[in-house]
């Protein structure tokens, strides 16, 4: 998560060691419409990338499981510290993080509201929901969804 801060993403380019089949990501969207060469065997960089680098995937299988990962080693460690914390300070203290955590969802939802409602064309789309259809009322294909609806629940 934190590589995707970089200026240049280290996913955009290939890496000497990612083998010759590896091209570029950034060359892919760039030249889109050129498809002289076969890609039967190309690879993105990005793909690689995630395979060998986040989920750290072995080529074979003989290349055994691998060591520990470090960095996930501390994020494990530090979420166990953080329970521990939760769990030494007692109930009175989760119960004040229940109330932020009980109205911060609504808190963001409003302002998604807020924002949403503000866009072009925003007033037409909340007229067209409002707004009831009724020919749509008598049309034997809706009550059909309707009746399906009421046998699945």
């Amino acid at each position: 998560m934190f590589a995707s801060f970089a200026s240049e993403l280290p996913w955009a380019k290939c890496e000497g060691s990612w083998g010759e089949h590896c091209v570029d990501s950034s060359a892919i969207i760039a030249h889109a419409g050129d498809r002289n060469k076969t890609v039967e065997q190309a690879v993105s960089s990005s793909q690689i990338y995630f395979l060998d680098i986040v989920l750290k995937e072995k080529s074979q299988i003989y290349d055994g499981i691998g060591s520990p990962d470090w960095k996930l080693s501390l994020w494990l460690l530090l979420a166990w510290a953080v329970i521990f914390l939760i769990l030494v300070r007692g109930v009175r203290s989760s119960g004040k993080a229940a109330y932020f955590l009980a109205i911060f969802p609504y808190v963001v939802l409003l302002i998604i509201l807020i924002r949403a409602l503000t866009l072009e064309g925003a007033i037409d789309g909340v007229i067209f929901f409002v707004k009831p259809q009724w020919g749509e009322l008598l049309n034997p294909k809706r009550c059909y969804d309707r009746d399906n609806i009421r046998y699945i629940y």
